[in-house]
């Protein structure tokens, strides 16, 4: 079997060359089990946003509020619930990567992705975060509780990277969902827009959730 594609979306030459002593740890679909046990809040919100879009799409007889337990419960194993729901695969295939820099003998994240080709075809962002360590934000200009470091620029380099990908597996959309409304605003510039979907409609009213949206290829 070939490498999955999805090992490409991290810039990982531009990465090494910025950081020498820079660090990756990947893990495909064949090490989901150890992704779940790292980014189990990430899946749920990827299984999440693949069962919305299944409810839009219409072509499965499924009822809306069949896994709500689930969801209320931020169950990891969301996308294997749908799986059982539908009585097909809806995990085609899945990333994670996670690049770090050893300073002063402490793990610093430089780059992390969560990626996956998800039913019924799209590529769907879970996580994706650039810092730099050494350039760390003060508190009283974060806008972002998170947000401890300056990104890389290296946004829009990886978004080419996802958006070829899709292209490569002929995908129909690039999905991701934006945890606030200036995120959302980020990635319009990168031609998403807010999903026509369930939670996007709701999204559009100006209601204070995750914002799901979607980039058509």
């Amino acid at each position: 079997m070939p490498p999955s594609l999805l090992l490409q979306a991290l810039p990982k030459n531009e990465l090494s060359t910025r950081f020498e002593a820079i660090s990756f740890a990947e893990y495909g679909r064949d090490k989901l089990p150890t992704i779940t046990s790292l980014k189990g809040t990430a899946l749920c919100a990827m299984g999440l946003s693949v069962w919305d879009n299944i409810i839009a799409d219409g072509k499965d007889a499924v009822e809306p509020k069949a896994l709500a337990k689930y969801v209320d419960n931020e169950d990891p194993s969301l996308i294997r619930r749908i799986r059982n729901q539908l009585g097909k695969d809806v995990l085609f295939d899945v990333y994670y990567g996670h690049a770090t820099l050893a300073l002063e003998g402490k793990d610093y994240t430089v780059a992390e992705t969560l990626i996956a080709h998800v039913y019924p075809n799209h590529l769907h962002i879970a996580d994706i975060e650039f810092s730099n360590p050494y350039k760390p934000i003060p508190k009283d200009k974060r806008q972002h509780p998170h947000m401890h470091f300056e990104g890389l620029g290296l946004l829009g380099t990886y978004l080419a990277n996802v958006e070829r990908i899709s292209r490569e597996l002929k995908c129909t959309g690039i999905t991701l969902t934006a945890a606030t409304e200036d995120l959302a605003k980020l990635f319009s510039r990168y031609g998403f827009e807010i999903a026509d979907t369930p939670a996007g409609d709701i999204a559009k009213q100006g209601i204070e959730i995750s914002i799901p949206m979607m980039r058509r290829i």
